[in-house]
């Protein structure tokens, strides 16, 4: 008897620490544009389908199992603004990062921009601005870092 109790309680010990939650960090890559909402356009190339392209190859590369990345949209299809926020907020994400492509005529404009949204987490969105600035490559220009009041 005592031999089924000590299995029984090793299997309900087993059982309960296989579904104890992981902590997971949640990022959710606003995939702007998409469907008939093309973005700007250089040539034959939409920022739609360059900010999908994106987005994929960063979940694709993606092996952190405590890091999940989820995409507003995974295909080429429009999502309204206010449906991209509850999405958004339904993900209870850690971060949110939303993908955009500027196109100008001018050659003397290049680089990147970073646009963090203006609210109770500025701050800290600031922070991660200042790391994902470190993570680009000298050669890639940084135009501005700016606080903004963003509906997403």
């Amino acid at each position: 008897m005592k031999k089924v109790l000590s299995i029984a309680f090793v299997a309900v010990l087993f059982l309960s620490l296989s579904f104890v939650p992981k902590t997971k960090k949640i990022v959710v890559f606003d995939v702007s544009h998409g469907g008939t909402d093309n973005g700007t356009q250089q040539g034959d190339f939409f920022e739609k389908d360059i900010v999908l392209s994106i987005a994929n190859k960063i979940k694709d590369l993606n092996k952190d199992k405590k890091l999940e990345i989820v995409l507003t949209r995974e295909s080429d299809h429009f999502i309204t603004l206010t449906d991209r926020v509850d999405f958004i907020n339904s993900q209870n994400p850690s971060v949110v990062l939303s993908l955009h492509i500027n196109n100008t005529e001018s050659s003397k404009v290049n680089g990147y921009d970073i646009h963090v949204k203006e609210n109770f987490l500025t701050k800290e969105s600031l922070l991660i601005a200042a790391v994902l600035e470190s993570q680009f490559p000298a050669e890639i220009r940084k135009r501005k870092v700016s606080v903004e009041r963003f509906f997403i």
